[in-house]
């Protein structure tokens, strides 16, 4: 029993040492590139400035956005802020790391090939993370109200959601190493996220049978709106069931083919163009 807590002890040790060493080649590999860092951030923040003066114009009451419009908006923005940082994490560092020449560094490193996802999304987490926290408290400061009772099931919904665009994005991550020039399951989720998610407009002015894809805003929305306790859509429950359930069976399978795509890719020499 000793013996098993020591190599347990030893375990997490090393473990911890191999996530810090990811999120510092994160943090360094960002900040050599410091104007494209602050570029990011102040697009981030730009939407929160323009829908709040979109939100003087529409001034509306309505149910269907919980009677405050802006806090409606921010809520579907910084929800799909934070999931398109597991979608096009694993895809954005590979990327980076082919351009500055560390790609075969990261295959040739003692980890192994289907934990890199793991390690290479963790910085982006944390500064997306400290970012929308900035967008919030902005948001508070124009006006926007959010129902506190409501934060932490919110949280829970909202990292069980961007492990499930992980899955998609080591999916994707796949794809993007062997097709080279392309990222085409990312273009097209992009795609049908922002014109069928109700970002920025209530999904009941979508056709009943699109409505299902913004569930997960929809239930973050009533979650957090003051009175959001009236917008249609799935309880919390139910959702995070269902992103469990989702979880449970994809992120395994696309952890699996990802390491098997780097397999196929080193056999057939793929991989050598990088």
């Amino acid at each position: 029993m000793t013996l098993r807590l020591h190599d347990l002890n030893v375990g997490l040790r090393r473990l911890g040492e191999v996530s810090a060493a990811f999120v510092k080649m994160g943090y360094l590999t960002t900040m050599s590139y410091p104007l494209s860092f602050v570029v990011d951030q102040i697009a981030s923040l730009t939407p929160i400035f323009t829908y709040y003066f979109v939100a003087k114009v529409v001034q509306t009451s309505s149910v269907d956005v919980g009677g405050d419009y802006y806090t409606f908006v921010v809520v579907g923005l910084i929800t799909s802020r934070l999931l398109a940082g597991g979608l096009r994490g694993l895809g954005d560092e590979l990327e980076l790391a082919v351009q500055e020449g560390r790609f075969e560094s990261l295959l040739v490193q003692p980890v192994p090939w289907r934990a890199l996802p793991f390690g290479l999304v963790q910085w982006g987490f944390i500064w997306r993370a400290v970012n929308t926290a900035v967008i919030v408290a902005i948001a508070v400061g124009l006006g926007s109200h959010f129902r506190l009772a409501g934060v932490a099931p919110a949280v829970l919904i909202v990292l069980l959601g961007t492990t499930a665009t992980m899955a998609i994005g080591n999916l994707a991550a796949g794809v993007k190493l062997l097709a080279k020039r392309t990222d085409p399951i990312i273009t097209f989720y992009q795609v049908a996220v922002f014109v069928f998610a109700g970002v920025a407009y209530p999904v009941q002015l979508l056709p009943h049978a699109l409505r299902i894809i913004s569930y997960a805003i929809a239930a973050l929305r009533k979650l957090l709106l003051v009175h959001g306790g009236g917008l249609p859509g799935p309880s919390a429950t139910s959702v995070i069931i269902g992103l469990l359930l989702f979880n449970a069976a994809v992120f395994p399978l696309s952890l699996w083919l990802f390491g098997r795509t780097l397999e196929y890719g080193r056999k057939t020499g793929l991989l050598s163009g990088y």
